[in-house]
């Protein structure tokens, strides 16, 4: 059904562009055999991003050819209907880039279209942070392995029973989220940089600059990272409360402006009118409607860190210093915020306060996978190559999460998974 549909898809565009694509085509075969050497160094040098590009450009696009529903088209709608107001969305910094590769035309069509090239130049982005991650710990020559963790995803069993995006490693459907992680993880960096006196101008500027877009992006993983840094600034480095309050001061004030804007103005709610917006406080409130019993619960929290909790708990090194410890804080108070304040009324189930677990649950994998790789020759041949697998499992599941979107987008009941996988072959 998918690929007739691409196929239709290419036939309408190229009855409708006909003479434009073979000019281009054209073009493109003269430009090739003018540049063929420059453009094969081009390809040999940078070989993983186009890997990661051609990925996720063909994972976009299958949802846009296949119609499937997901958060990206929702946004772009959002953006319409918040344009034909003359507002803009609360969160505005992914929607103006939108808006802008859109040539700041209010077309829904445009929207989807250069959502799928923003959303797959962002997982391009991703990899690049990851590799700088890595690089911090001059762990390099781990290209294979960053190229996976550009799509880990949670291993599921029964992906009718809880929401993917709940508590997993990757999300591939939500737009606003994306972004967040590389920017999380270059914030991660410098955090601990600055914790360990690392501090000077430059890296200050950098985290000015990356927290203030993180915020206009989506304010999810800011919410959780700012009190954990400023309770390490008061136990550790009390001496530099003022100039930490300076730099996230902007932080701070852009997350007044946006909470006054989508709950106070309700500008946020284009889709539907009725909403009625609002903060409430419980315990498990939210979860319990995903996961009432106890051993779903379990699956929700510990399949994304599985890894993490087997590599922790075998190897006591990783568990000391900094950078950990300030890991396992934002871990706990992402845990305790996610199951404590949500969206009240028609929103709860929305689950807009849990965004930031997927990202935490990602930050403490990557140290993981980081610290194994610099400390390989420590661990025997079988060791590593069940690390590996791992990781490779993680990725597979990452590549069936991207198929079941394209093919069911979210409609998790009808999702191909383990459980359903088996109760095929006890059928045959």
């Amino acid at each position: 059904m998918l690929i007739h549909k691409i196929i239709e898809f290419l036939s309408v565009a190229f009855q409708e562009n006909w003479l434009w694509i073979i000019i281009l085509t054209i073009l493109s075969l003269v430009i090739i055999r003018r540049f063929k050497k420059i453009i094969f160094r081009f390809i040999q040098r940078y070989k993983w991003e186009i890997s990661v590009f051609s990925i996720t450009i063909f994972f976009f696009g299958s949802i846009i050819i296949n119609q499937s529903w997901v958060d990206v088209q929702l946004h772009c709608y959002n953006l319409s209907e918040c344009l034909e107001k003359g507002s803009f969305p609360g969160y505005p910094l992914y929607f103006f880039m939108l808006y802008a590769l859109s040539g700041f035309k209010n077309d829904t069509t445009l929207f989807i279209i250069s959502s799928g090239v923003l959303l797959s130049f962002l997982f391009v982005f991703k990899y690049y942070t990851i590799k700088q991650y890595f690089k911090v710990k001059q762990v390099v020559n781990a290209e294979a392995i960053i190229f996976l963790l550009c799509f880990i995803s949670v291993i599921f069993y029964s992906a009718s029973e809880q929401y993917i995006g709940k508590y997993s490693l990757t999300c591939f459907h939500n737009s606003t989220s994306i972004p967040l992680l590389p920017l999380s993880i270059l914030i991660i960096l410098y955090s601990v940089k600055y914790l360990k006196n690392e501090s000077d101008s430059k890296l200050t500027i950098n985290l000015f600059l990356c927290s203030s877009i993180s915020m206009l992006i989506k304010p999810s993983f800011m919410m959780i990272y700012l009190p954990v840094f400023f309770l390490f600034i008061l136990i550790k480095k009390s001496d530099k409360i003022l100039n930490s309050i300076l730099i996230f001061l902007p932080c701070i004030i852009i997350l007044a402006l946006e909470y006054f804007f989508i709950f106070a103005t309700e500008q946020d709610a284009t889709i539907e009118s009725q909403l009625n917006n609002g903060i409430a406080f419980g315990w498990l409130d939210v979860w319990n409607k995903w996961s009432p019993s106890f051993d779903q619960k379990l699956i929700d929290v510990l399949m994304p860190i599985i890894f993490p909790v087997i590599y922790l708990i075998s190897n006591p090194n990783a568990r000391k210093g900094i950078e950990f410890n300030f890991l396992l804080f934002l871990f706990i108070f992402s845990f305790l915020f996610a199951n404590i304040i949500y969206e009240d009324s028609n929103r709860l189930l929305h689950g807009n306060f849990m965004w930031h677990l997927h990202i935490i649950n990602v930050l403490l994998f990557l140290y993981c996978v980081r610290d194994w790789l610099m400390n390989k020759s420590n661990f025997s041949s079988l060791i590593n190559r069940s690390y590996l697998v791992i990781i490779v499992i993680h990725a597979m599941f990452g590549l069936l999460s991207m198929c079941n979107f394209v093919l069911h987008g979210m409609r998790w009941s009808e999702w191909f998974d383990v459980h359903n996988f088996f109760l095929f072959l006890q059928s045959n």
